[in-house]
């Protein structure tokens, strides 16, 4: 299996009624990755969690997280770069810069979750454990977009 990465049926509904809105490097939300357990893959409900208290027990804790720049406490690291955009038939929520930790020791993650302050957008699924290399551990963004919406006619 590849990596797979999901949004949450909330976040599509949160998105399309406004209660997530304003995303951009000007923008009103923050948007979070934040790395997750083993345990958020087997609790997964994409259909069900809707906000950061829903998944928030399995954020990776400082055993697993070895980066001088992930907060468990602020739920991860926020995204630099973050616009979207509307390309034709397609509308993109895009990053500019992968979202790279520096470590001084091992981190440890098996999923991420994107989220807009408190709600969940999507869950990436590392397909196992992932672990830092040379000091960092990267999650690079496609770069046709993290989220992309295509409308056909």
């Amino acid at each position: 299996m590849a990596v797979e990465h999901t949004m949450y049926g909330a976040g599509l509904k949160n998105m399309l009624n406004g209660s997530i809105g304003n995303i951009g490097s000007s923008g009103t939300e923050l948007v979070t990755l934040s790395l997750m357990t083993s345990a958020a893959v087997a609790a997964l409900d994409l259909s069900t969690d809707e906000y950061w208290a829903d998944v928030l027990a399995n954020q990776v804790s400082t055993t697993y997280c070895g980066s001088t720049d992930y907060s468990t406490a602020d739920g991860g690291k926020p995204l630099t770069g973050v616009s979207l955009a509307t390309t034709g038939m397609a509308t993109l929520f895009a990053s500019s810069t992968d979202v790279v930790f520096t470590t001084t020791g091992t981190v440890k993650a098996w999923a991420g979750v994107l989220r807009a302050t408190s709600y969940l957008v999507s869950f990436i699924d590392f397909d196992g454990e992932q672990k830092s290399e040379n000091g960092t551990f990267r999650v690079n963004w496609n770069s046709s977009g993290i989220i992309r919406f295509s409308v056909t006619t």
